[in-house]
């Protein structure tokens, strides 16, 4: 525990008979005001009040650690990623959670699984290739695709259409290389230095 690092002392909260204490020696209130563990408890909105008049009379500062409200904002942005992935890829086999930080796609189309990653996160968007995952060596042809990794949801959803635009509208990262090297070959033979 950090208090016991910081060798500091701890005097808990009653909230049973709604009493505290306080001492001249207080250096700070730490609270857990939401699903306090293990309790699960979650104090009112009159004894927060009581708890911030003590804070202010005492001049200590409130260290609020509240991880329920981090761990809701994450769950809320995560479900507003993944309906934006379920919007883009609505006609591909997409697997999910609603609240998860990835999803499973896996692959119906043209692209190697590898290639299909690759092309992709040279364009930043975070893909992992099945294989990475794969215990037996014979991983399915599907890839994992992190809607963490971009910090904004705008950017999740750029990133997005970009797979989904991938699936629809396949050019190969050797295709383009061949093109170049064929039109060479071509235009080599016309000018007669082939």
């Amino acid at each position: 525990m950090a208090a016991m690092s910081l060798r500091l002392t701890i005097t808990p909260d009653q909230p049973a008979n709604q009493g505290m204490v306080c001492t001249k020696s207080s250096t700070a209130l730490c609270i857990n005001p939401t699903l306090y563990n293990p309790t699960t408890i979650t104090t009112s909105q009159a004894r927060r009040e009581a708890l911030a008049d003590v804070a202010l009379r005492y001049a200590l500062p409130i260290i609020e650690d509240d991880a329920d409200a981090m761990l809701q904002a994450i769950r809320g942005e995560s479900l507003a990623r993944q309906a934006l992935a379920a919007q883009h890829l609505a006609g591909h086999a997409m697997q999910a959670q609603p609240e998860g930080f990835h999803f499973w796609l896996p692959l119906a189309s043209s692209w190697s699984v590898v290639e299909f990653a690759s092309y992709l996160r040279t364009r930043g968007v975070a893909v992992v290739a099945s294989a990475a995952f794969a215990t037996d060596g014979d991983p399915p042809d599907a890839v994992r695709v992190c809607l963490g990794g971009p910090v904004t949801r705008d950017e999740c959803d750029a990133a997005l259409r970009l797979i989904a635009d991938t699936l629809e509208h396949p050019q190969h990262p050797h295709a383009t290389v061949m093109e170049r090297e064929g039109a060479r070959r071509c235009h080599g033979r016309f000018i007669g230095t082939a």
